[in-house]
């Protein structure tokens, strides 16, 4: 089963991102994921990230995906200016922690 993996990398072709993106959330204990893509356009990261947002993973530490996604997505997921100069993992914790607020407000 997947959903005990802690570390993955993987070699996904373009078409197949959004495949990737949709998984995320059956991936709780996902520590670290390292993206080998070729050449990722800046839609491809935005389609992991908008995933990632969404269902945050509760331990993913960093994302290797040779880009800095705050960067990419600072703009485009309404993230603070600030987040463009963000490492990877700082763009998860931010992540997780509105995710966290979000929760909170509802309960």
């Amino acid at each position: 089963s997947m959903t005990g993996l802690r570390n993955l990398t993987v070699c996904v072709h373009v078409s197949g991102i959004s495949t990737l993106a949709c998984v995320f959330p059956t991936l709780s204990l996902l520590q670290y994921l390292e993206l080998n893509t070729g050449m990722s356009s800046n839609d491809e990261i935005i389609i992991i990230c908008r995933s990632l947002k969404a269902w945050p993973l509760p331990f993913l530490l960093d994302l290797d995906c040779c880009q800095d996604i705050g960067e990419i997505c600072c703009k485009v997921l309404m993230l603070p200016p600030q987040s463009a100069g963000w490492t990877n993992a700082a763009v998860l914790q931010h992540f997780r922690v509105k995710h966290h607020k979000v929760l909170a407000v509802s309960a």
